[in-house]
């Protein structure tokens, strides 16, 4: 099954009487992973559904921001399935879900509250992530953004990665006079990531944003670093959250000691 068929398959039975009900794009990969349609879930599973959603303009509509339903002539179709021709069925699946591209956003990815230990720092460590359960992790070390350290969760440091990643950046604040300071990091990416190979695509040193997305970001910034008690939403134009892949030598050090502790 393909992902665009997948997704259709998804809001499908997103159903409550003859209504079908909208959902979150990322709701809708969980579920296609949970029920394992497609083969292959790839390094940015969520990317791919959000894509395919937001250009296959004839079969899904969006009603809110990362929310969407089917088409009312995708419904409709959908309702009359039983009469339809497998040819007028397959009509409702293109192929452009094939395509890599990437979201435009102006902070494309993001991590929050990502464990120090949770890295090898003795030698060319790296930001290991994830976009989705059972997706590939992706190294991030050459992504470049803003970053904060924190101490438990209060923010001791705010910093910017743009002449070098941000794993260049946290890599020097093992070293200096925040060294034994923090304890967490949040991470805010300027670059893409190829939607089917996981590569990093560095942002153009010039780019154009209009005042309101702009306000968005640091907004939303703002918010998910500081986590301020009264305020429940992020900046429109945030991409996706990436959630942290443990190292393997961190894991198999930490395997080690517990053995040793036997």
């Amino acid at each position: 099954m393909t992902w665009k068929e997948a997704i259709r398959t998804i809001l499908l039975q997103n159903k409550v009487g003859d209504s079908y009900l909208p959902m979150h794009y990322r709701d809708i990969t969980d579920k296609i992973i949970e029920a394992n349609l497609v083969d292959s879930y790839g390094k940015t599973p969520a990317n791919t559904v959000s894509r395919i959603l937001t250009t296959s303009v004839g079969i899904f509509t969006r009603v809110d921001e990362g929310i969407y339903t089917l088409t009312m002539d995708a419904q409709k179709q959908a309702k009359t399935h039983n009469t339809t021709s497998t040819k007028e069925k397959t009509a409702l699946i293109t192929n452009s879900d094939k395509t890599p591209c990437t979201i435009s956003k102006l902070v494309p990815s993001y991590g929050m509250f990502w464990m120090r230990d949770a890295i090898n720092w003795d030698s060319a460590p790296k930001l290991l992530g994830v976009e989705s359960t059972g997706a590939s992790p992706i190294d991030l070390s050459e992504m470049r953004g803003i970053y904060m350290l924190y101490d438990g969760r209060e923010v001791i440091y705010v910093g910017q990665a743009i002449d070098r990643p941000i794993i260049k950046r946290l890599s020097e604040h093992t070293k200096n006079r925040l060294a034994t300071r923090w304890n967490r990091f949040s991470w805010f990416g300027f670059d893409s990531i190829h939607s089917d190979s996981g590569k990093i695509i560095k942002q153009s040193e010039v780019f154009t944003s209009d005042i309101h997305s702009l306000a968005n970001v640091l907004e939303g910034i703002l918010i998910e670093g500081l986590e301020p008690r009264q305020n429940r939403r992020q900046g429109d134009n945030f991409g996706f959250e990436y959630y942290q892949e443990i190292d393997k030598d961190v894991l198999k050090d930490k395997l080690l000691s517990n053995l040793k502790k036997l």
